[in-house]
C-alpha cells in the first residue's frame, strides 16, 4: 500500500467521513476503524477514483458490523 496515497485519502477526506457518520464520538470511533480497515485490505488506493465512495463503502461495512454486535 502507498503510504503517501493513505494520507492524501486521509486529509482530503476524513472530516468529510466524520460529518457524514453523524454523531460526534461515535463518528470518530467509526472513521478510525474505517481507516484501519483501509489499511488492512491492502487496496491499491492510487487506483480508487472515487475515494468518497469507497470510504462511503468501507464505513458502511464497518456500521453493520459494529450494530451486528450491539445487544
Amino acid at each position: 500500500m502507498d503510504s503517501q496515497s493513505l494520507i492524501h485519502i486521509y486529509q482530503q477526506h476524513h472530516g468529510w467521513l466524520q460529518r457524514r457518520l453523524g454523531h460526534a464520538g461515535d463518528a470518530a470511533d467509526f472513521a478510525h476503524d474505517t481507516y484501519l480497515r483501509v489499511i488492512e485490505s491492502r487496496t491499491a488506493l492510487a487506483d480508487i477514483r472515487e475515494p468518497r465512495a469507497f470510504l462511503t463503502t468501507v464505513a458502511q461495512r464497518v456500521m453493520v458490523k459494529a450494530a451486528s454486535r450491539c445487544p
